[in-house]
């Protein structure tokens, strides 16, 4: 009988070591996945021209988002300022904005933001603010983008 008992508390030593070692390697996986990928931590600035570039020239894992903007809209200045910290909490989407000049998009229309990947686009939001409300803040747009999935929670980055 204590022979069993031995055998018994041995074999459950031996599932526990296994489960560990499998843990701590699929945490070492995922820091490993996340050194790989290319961080970009920045909200660029991009013209019209180089928007197939700018979608383009990231791999097919990369999310990309671009918001065409007017600066005299108050919605689109205070979207660049809170994209402008997502791409610091979120370093693994690439973000950037076009500022609109032209007569292209109507001024009800924007603020526009519109979501790539691999060279696709996923969504297009036109007039965001109708989805996430006039108020908006760096909440709102981080929920957003958890919500449909484009980055998830284990991404996030803490912000000061």
């Amino acid at each position: 009988m204590f022979d069993n008992l031995l055998e018994s508390i041995e074999e459950k030593k031996r599932i526990i070591s296994v489960v560990d070692f499998c843990e701590g390697n699929l945490y070492e996986n995922k820091i490993d996945q996340n050194l790989s990928r290319k961080k970009f931590q920045t909200l660029y600035s991009i013209d019209m021209d180089d928007l197939v570039e700018f979608v383009d020239s990231e791999d097919e894992k990369t999310i990309v988002l671009v918001h065409i903007c007017q600066h005299n809209i108050r919605a689109c200045t205070r979207l660049n300022e809170v994209l402008a910290q997502i791409s610091i909490a979120c370093p693994y989407i690439k973000i950037g904005y076009i500022e609109e000049t032209g007569n292209q998009f109507k001024k009800e229309m924007l603020p526009i933001l519109i979501v790539y990947q691999n060279g696709d686009v996923l969504e297009s939001h036109i007039r965001i603010i109708d989805e996430i409300g006039h108020n908006f803040d760096f909440d709102d747009i981080l929920n957003f983008l958890l919500d449909r999935k484009y980055v998830s929670p284990s991404e996030v980055q803490c912000i000061n």
